[in-house]
Formats: structure tokens, C-alpha cells, sequence
């Protein structure tokens, strides 16, 4: 039986969908693609169709008490949710990739289902909430840490026995609630003291093996969360101390890169209105767009004629931007020749119809439509040729453009064109397009054997991923391209200013002096 509300909804072209306690259900609601919200409770859904990636405009998506056992892959199409409540069902298990392009998605919910594991979480970059209580968990995903902007996370009622100290918990710099009631825990990982903002850590109902952090978790105090977390950071400090009174042989090192030998490395910090800087245009837009963070740096005194060299720097490239980038989902980046380049440069937001540039991989000035038709083409023909559902790993990049570029789609046009949000380009000063963020460099200003000053610009999510990226092209380029020589060698790097245009304020800048100075400035341990 028809639902009433979805004739309404389609002849007034509505927004938005709420329905609610019925017998039956009315797969018509998949037609109405305009809808940005709908929710659906206690009515019997059992599977979700792949139909609902046709609901392309959905910002939010709340389907409680439905029935719910299975979910499509095709809820990871719809690429303008930001809210997704997946709360009391019977969900057993979520596709694997299902989060990877999901990169606006503020509040998941996954409460009172069935599951035992989680996919990864890698793609989750703008995730604030986190619910998946009352599951059947024994463990979170280590890809939770890749979640930078997490504030809260409710794992309680789960059958979770350990949480790896092994993760880099200190990137959830933002995490202030952390509750895992109700799980078999017998230790908590010191790492989560690296958590800055967490004062809220809930442990009741679990069989912790220290007596003394069992009692602060059973206590009912308001502030109990808080004392657990001093609590942690007495024994993290106590441990730290005791590791310095111990022999050195004592100590397991993590380890460490290559040692860099006979290589001194020299800071040239340049005021921020010289020519050495980033302007960037709109900042305001920027900061919403795919790449709201963007940092360069110049390093001179290297050498690339060494038979081999760059071909092996450009594997060294596509490793960064398929592991550390997430395969450009978390950022991307460009290494120039700086000789090649006109300073300052310009990070702006442009439409694809108004780009122009010489694309690394055809090597001539093509059309911003041109290029895109171009690639949407090849990955297409590769998905075809591979028989698979989407697109391979390299070309995912293409659906964080816009779902119009996806799988089994028209190949773009002008009108089409029209409706993908601008791209994020650096220019230089004559106004050539050195960087097409996420797609491609410009072959122009590519590394040659004659190159000794290289620019590197890396534009991402977040200033951390940013500069873990900076760090590992610097190291690369240290360890395998600087002259070799007797006695000690140099290069120096020179970080560029990123300002606002309009006001001239500095927004940001790396490597600093005092970064460079770190001992463990290279050694990011960041794969």
C-alpha cells in the first residue's frame, strides 16, 4: 500500500520525509531524489534497496526500530550525509568499504544491532559522533585515530576486551566523552592520556585488573571521569620516569628511519610578505571545500641526476598518496621545480569550466571538463575491464569530486559541469595552474635532472595529515637526493607563509625552525 505522505511529498517537492508506524513499506520513497532528510521508524524495512544511492541529495538519514538486517553498499554513494542513525535493528555486519567516501559525515549511529566488527573508518575525516552501544564488539577499529574531529564515542555494552595502545591516540586531540561501560576490559591503554580534551572516560561494569581505577570507575560522582584521567596520567608520568632511570639496552626502541648521515639541515625563514608565501583566496570557502588546508615549503641543495632518482621519488609518490593520502582522500600533493614556478603562489577555489592546465598525465593544456571527461572515461573502461562495482583505488578520487563523475554515469558536460562544487587549484604568479587538488600537478613544472630546488605544496583535511606528508617528502628527499660529498653536506629548507589574501594574517606555516630543530623531525613514524 501506497504511503500518503510520498504523494504529498513528490507534488509539493518536499525536503524532507518523516514517517513512521506502518505495516508495510512503500519503495516509491526511492524516487523522490530531491529529499535532503528522511526518516523512517518502526516500519519493516528488513534489507534497504541499493535504490537508496538514487537519493543523492540526503544530508541526513534516520532509519530506527525498521527491521533493518542488511545494508547496501550504496548508503557509502550518498556523499552529502552528514547524519546517519542506523539505531535498533538487526545489523550483523556493514559492508567494508562503506564509510571510505563518506567524508561529511558528522553523527553516526549505530546503536542496539548485532554487530561484532566494524569497517574502517578511514574516510570518516569530518566524524564529530559516535555511537555503537549495546552491540556485540570485541574490538574498535584502529582507523577510529584517523578521526580527527571526534568529540564523543559510545562503545558501552559491547563484549570489547582490549583497546590497542598501539594507535596514535593523540591525534583525537578534540575527544571529550569516551564511554565504555559494560565491556570485559581488564586494562586501559595509557595512550588515551594523549587524548588533550578527554575528561569524560566511563569504565563501570568492566573486570579491570587495578583495583584502585575499578573503584574510580564504579563511583557515581560527577567528576568521576575526570578522576579516572588524572588517575591514568599519574601512572603514564610514573612509568615515563622510570623508563629514564633504566639502562638504555633496557628500553625496546620503535623503530626508526635510515639514520641520515653527514646531512645538516638549515632553516631559512623568509618575512611573510615576501614572495615566499601562499595566498589564499576566499579562506572562508576554502575551509569548506575539499581541501581546507594547504602548506608549502621550498628545499634547495638537492640532486636529481642520478640515473634512476626521479623515477624512483615518483614511486615514492604514488606509495604516499595510495597509504598516507588514503588514495587522495585525506590530501593530496605536488613537488616542483621551483625554478619553474613564478612566486608568490595562489590557492583559490575555481569552477571546472573557467580551469586550464597541462596535466601530468597528457602533457598539454587541456580544459578543466576536458580532463575530467577524460578521467571519468579511463576509470570506467578499467572498471569494466577489472568487472568491478566501482571504481579501482586510484580512481576513487573522482566520486569525492562528485557523484556525477561515478560509476555508470554520463560522461560529463557543460550543464553537468555546472553542478560540481568548485576545485581547489594553486597558481603561480602568471597564473598558471601548478596544482589541480585532487586530481593532478602540472607537467610544466615537473622535477627534471637539473632540478636542485624543489617545491613541495600539500593541501589536505587537516594540518596533521598535512604535515606528516611534508615531513615524509623532506626525509625522502634528505636520505636520497643531496649530493654526495666529503664532510658534511646541506640543504636548507624554506618554509612558505600561507595568508589571507584580503588581510594579509598568516593562517599558517611549515617546517619552522624549532620543527626543524626536533630530533624526531624526520622520523614522523607515519606511513
Amino acid at each position: 500500500m501506497a504511503w500518503p505522505e510520498i504523494t504529498t511529498a513528490r507534488r509539493e517537492n518536499r525536503r524532507e520525509l518523516v514517517v513512521s508506524n506502518r505495516d508495510n513499506f512503500d519503495p516509491s520513497v526511492y524516487t523522490l531524489t530531491q529529499l535532503n532528510f528522511l526518516d523512517i521508524s518502526k516500519c519493516p524495512l528488513y534489507e534497504i534497496a541499493d535504490d537508496l544511492s538514487d537519493l543523492t541529495a540526503l544530508s541526513k538519514l534516520s532509519l530506527q526500530h525498521d527491521e533493518i538486517v542488511a545494508v547496501p553498499l550504496g548508503i557509502g554513494q550518498l556523499l552529502n550525509l552528514k547524519f546517519l542513525d542506523l539505531s535498533f535493528n538487526s545489523i550483523s555486519n556493514l559492508p567494508s568499504n562503506i564509510f571510505d567516501n563518506l567524508s561529511l559525515l558528522e553523527t553516526l549511529i549505530l546503536d542496539s544491532n548485532k554487530l561484532s566488527e566494524l569497517p574502517s573508518f578511514k574516510g570518516l575525516i569530518e566524524l564529530h559522533i559516535f555511537s555503537v552501544s549495546n552491540n556485540k564488539l570485541l574490538c574498535l577499529p584502529d582507523t577510529l585515530t584517523c578521526c580527527t574531529k571526534l568529540k564523543s564515542v559510545d562503545a558501552s555494552g559491547n563484549n570489547i576486551k582490549e583497546i590497542s595502545d598501539e594507535v596514535p591516540w593523540s591525534s583525537l586531540s578534540n575527544l571529550q566523552h569516551f564511554y565504555l561501560n559494560g565491556n570485559q576490559l581488564k586494562e586501559v591503554p595509557l595512550g588515551l592520556t594523549e587524548c588533550k580534551r578527554l575528561r569524560d572516560l566511563q569504565l563501570k561494569e568492566n573486570p579491570l585488573q587495578d583495583a584502585r581505577l575499578k573503584k574510580l570507575a564504579a563511583s557515581d560522582r560527577g567528576d568521576a571521569g575526570n578522576v579516572l584521567m588524572n588517575y591514568l596520567l599519574k601512572i603514564s608520568k610514573g612509568k615515563k620516569e622510570l623508563a629514564k632511570t633504566l639502562p638504555h639496552d633496557a628500553i625496546p626502541l620503535a623503530p626508526t628511519s635510515a639514520p641520515i648521515e653527514n646531512v645538516k639541515i638549515l632553516s631559512m625563514i623568509e618575512s611573510d610578505d615576501s614572495d615566499f608565501r601562499i595566498d589564499v583566496l576566499r579562506p572562508g570557502e576554502v575551509k569548506k571545500s575539499l581541501r581546507p588546508h594547504i602548506f608549502g615549503c621550498v628545499i634547495s641543495g638537492v640532486s636529481l641526476h642520478s640515473e634512476g632518482l626521479i623515477r624512483a621519488f615518483s614511486k615514492f609518490q604514488s606509495k604516499l598518496h595510495a597509504k598516507l593520502c588514503d588514495n587522495r582522500k585525506l590530501a593530496t600533493f605536488s613537488t616542483h621545480t621551483f625554478e619553474a614556478v613564478k612566486m608568490p603562489l595562489e590557492f583559490s577555489l575555481q569552477p571546472i569550466d573557467t580551469i586550464s592546465c597541462c596535466p601530468m598525465n597528457i602533457k598539454r593544456s587541456v580544459t578543466g571538463l576536458e580532463l575530467l571527461a577524460n578521467l571519468q572515461n579511463h576509470a570506467e573502461l578499467e572498471r569494466k575491464k577489472l568487472k568491478l562495482n566501482n571504481y579501482s583505488a586510484s580512481m576513487q578520487y573522482l566520486l569525492l569530486i562528485s557523484p556525477l563523475l561515478g560509476p555508470r554515469m554520463d560522461p560529463i558536460n557543460l550543464k553537468k559541469a555546472a553542478e560540481i562544487a568548485p576545485l581547489p587549484v594553486t597558481t603561480d604568479l602568471t597564473g598558471n595552474i601548478i596544482s589541480l587538488h585532487p586530481i593532478t600537478a602540472c607537467y610544466k613544472t615537473c622535477l627534471t635532472t637539473e632540478t636542485t630546488r624543489v617545491l613541495i605544496e600539500v593541501a589536505g583535511v587537516s594540518d596533521m595529515v598535512c604535515k606528516n606528508i611534508m615531513r615524509k617528502l623532506i626525509e625522502w628527499l634528505v636520505q636520497n637526493a643531496v649530493p654526495v660529498g666529503e664532510g658534511e653536506r646541506a640543504v636548507t629548507i624554506t618554509p612558505l607563509a600561507v595568508v589571507d589574501d584580503a588581510t594579509g594574517d598568516r593562517l599558517a606555516k611549515f617546517p619552522l625552525e624549532v620543527d626543524i630543530m626536533d630530533p624526531d623531525f624526520l622520523n614522523s613514524q607515519a606511513e
